[in-house]
């Protein structure tokens, strides 16, 4: 978060710089300026940088990576610790960024619940995983019989228009969610394990369905059969032949 501090604060801003003040419950970190990108998009919008210079040092001290995904490894971790969601609030000319060290569910207002809810379906939706009720009992250390608390919350972050169902007709306790910005989730599929063989599956039935497409599949199948092949030429390991004459 200080790293982000220093290379997106407003140098020409005539305020007090990077101030950073550590309560006994949380730590706020204060810069000068406004951000570069609007706060719904600081976990997917992209290398953006006010700083060029000071980027470039910090990059080669290796205290950033350079690919834009700082706020994505803050939220990851906060996660991972079953912390609050980071507090973002803009004014004029700065902006404050809240840490929480501790605060139960039931001390967050309905912003502060929705705000937590929006981050964790982002970065599910970045990490191609689908943001469904286990997956947040598990980001906010809930038991499985918290289920309805956490349907309601995600229908409450669906009511402020933050996130959006992926599969509208299932039940809420297999429902899955998307960011409210993404594309149409029906072309837009969310990728779990089974997204390919699922495509595949697809393929298949409207290849039936329409000879003059079957070639793009058997090629795809051919495909498959030289891996096959490849991956016991490489187990028989004394038997050499080139793959061609397969």
């Amino acid at each position: 978060m200080l790293c982000n501090a220093f290379a997106h604060q407003d140098l020409s801003s005539e305020g007090d710089g990077i101030l950073v003040e550590i309560y006994k419950n949380r730590v706020e970190i204060t810069n000068s300026g406004k951000p570069v990108l609007d706060q719904l998009h600081f976990l997917d919008g992209g290398p953006v940088t006010k700083n060029e210079k000071i980027f470039t040092e910090m990059k080669n001290l290796g205290l950033v990576d350079g690919q834009g995904h700082g706020w994505r490894k803050i939220v990851k971790e906060l996660e991972s610790r079953s912390l609050p969601a980071p507090g973002i609030k803009v004014r004029k000319n700065s902006i404050t960024v809240t840490l929480w060290f501790e605060k139960p569910l039931k001390l967050l207002s309905l912003d502060q619940r929705n705000w937590t809810v929006y981050l964790h379906t982002v970065l599910r939706y970045l990490l191609n995983e689908p943001a469904n009720n286990a997956s947040l009992r598990q980001r906010l250390n809930l038991p499985e019989s918290k289920s309805s608390t956490v349907s309601k919350l995600f229908r409450q972050t669906a009511e402020g228009d933050l996130v959006k169902p992926f599969d509208k007709h299932s039940s809420n306790k297999t429902k899955r969610y998307v960011p409210v910005w993404c594309q149409d989730s029906s072309q837009s599929p969310v990728k779990t394990k089974d997204y390919e063989k699922l495509k595949l599956e697809k393929e298949k039935t409207k290849n039936s369905q329409n000879p003059s497409s079957n070639k793009a599949f058997i090629d795809q199948e051919d495909e498959q059969l030289i891996q096959k092949a490849r991956q016991r030429l490489k187990e028989q390991g004394s038997i050499r032949v080139r793959i061609e004459d397969l």
